[in-house]
């Protein structure tokens, strides 16, 4: 059911040449037409890089977690490499902590 309403709003256009984008996340009753619009435009890339807003209290300056995650569609793998170059550009350290549930 999640993966059929999930496709459903992946609609197949002309990959632009998108370096950014700003996509909703309201939940897929409230926002998962527009998100798809944006995602259908996205080009072909091996690695994407999300930054998101967090809703929870949260320590540090940023949550940046090297491990995979787990989703109710299966594995996303996480580009550990380039969180570690960010981090190290950044002077951080990894804070996995937020993502925990």
């Amino acid at each position: 059911m999640l993966e059929k309403q999930v496709k459903s709003f992946l609609k197949k256009t002309k990959e632009k040449p998108v370096i950014a984008a700003i996509v909703p996340h309201a939940g897929y009753t409230f926002s998962g037409k527009a998100a798809g619009k944006v995602y259908s435009a996205l080009p072909s890339a091996d690695t994407y890089v999300i930054i998101g807003t967090c809703h929870t209290a949260m320590q540090g300056p940023m949550a940046l977690s090297l491990d995979d995650f787990e989703t109710p569609l299966g594995v996303v793998k996480n580009d550990a490499l380039l969180g570690k170059e960010i981090l190290q550009n950044l002077n951080q350290e990894e804070n996995p902590d937020p993502h925990e549930y």
